[in-house]
């Protein structure tokens, strides 16, 4: 899995998920950054402070989010639920980064 940005469109950021994590297809999902709050923020926004960040209206993503949460510098718990309106709460099936 990989947070990246477009190489065309800068600020359009992607998830490029591959086969690690269940429940979502191979792809890329692209959605629109909110300035406030813990939903859909732009990937720098994200640290190890303890919050859950929800990205939500994934481009290709048909009725499923991507539940994100840091719980150090450089792990990153990623996990894939149905597209609800809040709270969002990690379950336990999140699969976990390392960089």
């Amino acid at each position: 899995m990989a947070l990246v940005h477009d190489n065309i469109d800068l600020t359009k950021p992607e998830f490029f998920i591959g086969s690690s994590l269940p429940d979502i297809g191979t792809g890329v999902y692209s959605y629109t950054i909110a300035g406030t709050g813990l939903e859909n923020r732009d990937f720098s926004q994200i640290t190890a402070d303890g919050n859950t960040y929800v990205f939500r209206n994934l481009q290709s993503a048909s009725g499923k989010m991507l539940l994100v949460r840091m719980p150090d510098a450089n792990t990153v718990r990623v996990e894939v639920q149905a597209d609800t309106a809040g709270p969002w709460n990690v379950t336990g099936n999140y699969v976990e980064f390392v960089r």
